[in-house]
């Protein structure tokens, strides 16, 4: 296991169609030796697992990464807030 930064960029969609390197996250998760990011893991390195989102003319949101009902990661910036606004990572997987 090894904490890595892993940065994602807007994909390109009707609003961006060239994508934008400006427009993304930015956060820490631990991987495993296949490059899955590692929940066993990231139990003991929840401190650890930051997230920013960063976005063309707003300010960046600072969270971290968390662990859902059913296995999902989802990004959680509000640390008083609703757990129901968190963004769900569709496609990550462990």
């Amino acid at each position: 296991m090894s904490l890595k930064r892993i940065r994602l960029e807007l994909a390109r969609d009707h609003d961006y169609p060239q994508g934008s390197r400006h427009c993304g996250y930015e956060f820490v998760a631990p991987l495993d030796g296949d490059g899955h990011m590692d929940a066993k893991a990231w139990k003991g390195h929840r401190s650890d697992c930051a997230v920013t989102r960063f976005w063309e003319g707003s300010k960046p949101e600072l969270g971290h990464l968390v662990r859902k009902p059913g296995g999902k990661w989802a990004f959680h910036y509000d640390v008083f807030g609703d757990e129901e606004d968190d963004e769900t990572g569709y496609r990550f997987s462990t």
